[in-house]
C-alpha cells in the first residue's frame, strides 16, 4: 500500500532527492486514522524559495488520498471557520500561509497546541469559557517558512523549483483525483483492518521497536512516531529507510528561518534561470543539423519558433540587431557560451567572417549544467558526439580531448578502409558531423577535404 501511495505521488511531484515520497505516503495513511491511534500527529510545512515549485499540488494530492470529506484546503480562512473544520474531525491545509511567519497572529493559540490531544483553546463566549478542540493534523505551504516555534511542530518539506518536468505526468485535476481516491478507498480498508495493530504498536514504542533517540529531540519523536508506528505495522523493511529520512529531513531545521518577504529577489532570479535554461535548449533545437550559426541566423531562427518567447521577452523580444546579440550573449554567458569569429567564406572574399555559435559550445555546456536527458538536447547530443576542441578544427592533444580520442580513431579507420568515401558519407556512417570528420583528419594529419587520401 505505502507503495502503491509513493508511485501515485512521484507521478505528480518531483522533489531534488528521494527523502520525501515515504513520509508523505505515511503521513496519507495518517490521514485515516490519526484521531482514533494518535496522542500528537505532526504538521507538514510545505515550503519554497519562489512560487511555482509544488507546494499546492503535495497539498492538492494529500487531500485526494484522506477520506472523502475529511480534509479541506483553504487559502483564506478566519479563525472560527477553523475551529469549525476541526470539530468536524478534518485535517486542515493552509495554502498561501506566509502570515504565519509572523509568531503574533490570531492562529497561534490553535495551532501551537493542536498538534497534540486534549490541549484545547478556551476562550471567553457570551460571558461562559468554552473550550475549543485543536487537535488534528496540519498542512501549510508557504513561501519561506512558519514561526519558529510552530516549525518545531513541523515536518519540513522543502521544495525546490526544478527545471523541466521530470518523470511527471500532465496534471489533470479530475484525473488525479479520481487515482487519489481510488488509493483513499483501499487506504481506508487496510487501516480498517489494522487499526489494533497501529495501536498497540504506538503504544509499545520504543518497548517493541528501535529506539527514535537518533532525532534531535523530543518534539521530534513525538511528531515522528505516529509515522514510524504505521511504517512498522504496514512496511517494516522500510524502516530504515525512513530513519534516514526523518534524520535529515530534521536537521532542516537549523537552516535560518526564510521570511518571505526576504525572498522576493529569488522569484527574479529563478524566472531569469528559467528562461536562459530554455534559451539554451531553443538554440541546440535552432541549429537543426548544422555545425554552426551566424547570431544573426540564430536569432531569426530563435523568433521564428512558435512556441518560444523570443519575440516578447523582457519586451521586445531577443531583437536581430546589436542589443540582441548582447541579450543572447548575457542569458548564455551562465553556461559560459561566447559567440566566436566565424569562417563563412574564403579568406580572399569580402565579408568572409561573422560572430556566431558552434553546436557543440551549446552542447557542451548543456551538459555541463544538466539539462542533457530533456529534449531537444538529448536528441541533439546524440547527433553531435564530439569535444569543444574539434568544433574548431585545431589540433587538440589526446589526452585533452574530453573523450574523443576513441571517436576520431575510429572515424579514421572506416576513411583508411573506405577511400571513396567523401566527408558527407563518413559522417553519416560513424552517426557524426562534418566538422567531427574534419578535427579527426586535423588530429591525425590526414590530408583532403573530400575523400580520404
Amino acid at each position: 500500500m505505502i507503495t502503491k501511495i509513493e508511485a501515485y505521488l512521484r507521478s505528480y511531484l518531483s522533489f531534488p532527492d528521494d527523502r520525501y515520497y515515504l513520509p508523505l505516503a505515511l503521513f496519507a495513511m495518517l490521514e485515516h486514522c490519526w484521531d482514533e491511534c494518535f496522542d500528537e500527529v505532526p504538521y507538514l510545512n510545505i515550503s519554497a524559495s519562489v512560487p511555482g515549485a509544488g507546494k499546492t499540488r503535495v497539498a492538492e494530492l494529500l487531500t485526494f488520498l484522506a477520506p472523502v470529506g475529511k480534509a479541506t484546503l483553504e487559502s483564506d480562512i478566519t479563525v472560527a471557520a477553523l475551529y469549525t473544520e476541526i470539530e468536524e474531525g478534518k485535517v486542515v491545509m493552509l495554502d498561501e500561509a506566509e502570515f504565519l511567519y509572523q509568531p503574533k497572529n490570531d492562529f497561534r493559540g490553535v495551532l501551537n497546541g493542536g498538534y497534540k490531544r486534549n490541549h484545547p483553546v478556551k476562550r471567553k463566549v457570551g460571558g461562559q469559557v468554552i473550550e475549543f478542540r485543536n487537535f488534528c493534523p496540519k498542512v501549510f505551504c508557504t513561501i519561506g517558512d512558519v514561526y519558529d516555534s510552530l516549525r518545531e511542530r513541523c515536518i519540513m518539506v522543502v521544495m525546490t523549483k526544478l527545471r523541466g518536468n521530470g518523470t511527471r505526468v500532465e496534471w489533470d485535476n479530475e484525473a488525479a483525483e479520481e487515482q487519489g481516491r481510488e488509493i483513499a478507498e483501499l487506504v481506508g480498508e487496510t487501516i480498517a483492518a489494522e487499526v489494533e495493530a497501529v495501536k498497540d504498536a504506538y503504544h509499545q514504542y520504543p518497548k517493541r521497536y528501535p529506539s527514535l533517540s537518533f532525532l534531535p529531540d523530543d518534539r521530534e519523536v513525538e511528531i515522528w512516531k505516529p509515522l514510524f508506528t504505521l511504517c512498522q505495522v504496514f512496511a517494516p523493511n522500510r524502516i530504515s529507510d525512513l530513519e534516514r529520512s526523518a534524520t535529515d529531513i530534521s536537521a532542516q531545521k537549523t537552516m535560518p528561518l526564510r521570511r518571505h518577504t526576504d525572498l522576493a529577489g529569488e522569484k527574479r532570479k529563478a524566472q531569469e534561470q528559467q528562461y536562459a535554461e530554455q534559451l539554451l535548449r531553443d538554440c541546440i533545437t535552432a541549429f537543426d543539423s548544422e555545425s554552426k550559426l551566424t547570431t544573426a541566423d540564430l536569432i531569426g531562427r530563435l523568433r521564428a519558433m512558435n512556441t518560444a518567447p523570443w519575440r516578447s521577452f523582457r519586451g521586445n523580444g531577443i531583437t536581430n540587431d546589436a542589443s540582441g546579440a548582447m541579450l543572447l550573449a548575457q542569458l548564455l554567458s551562465p553556461f559560459g557560451v561566447k559567440s566566436k569569429g566565424l569562417r563563412l567564406k574564403p579568406k580572399s572574399e569580402p565579408h568572409s567572417t561573422a560572430k556566431g555559435y558552434y553546436i557543440q559550445s551549446l552542447l557542451s555546456a548543456a551538459q555541463q549544467a544538466g539539462l542533457v536527458g530533456s529534449n531537444p538536447v538529448t536528441l541533439a547530443a546524440e547527433l553531435v558526439t564530439s569535444c569543444d576542441g574539434c568544433v574548431t578544427e585545431d589540433l587538440v592533444p589526446e589526452n585533452n580531448c574530453g573523450g574523443c580520442g576513441d571517436l576520431h580513431r575510429g572515424i579514421i579507420e572506416k576513411a583508411r578502409t573506405n577511400p571513396d568515401w567523401d566527408e558527407h558519407r563518413l559522417a553519416e556512417e560513424c552517426g557524426t558531423n562534418l566538422t567531427t570528420v574534419r578535427a579527426a583528419r586535423t588530429r591525425f594529419c590526414i590530408p583532403g577535404n573530400r575523400g580520404v587520401e
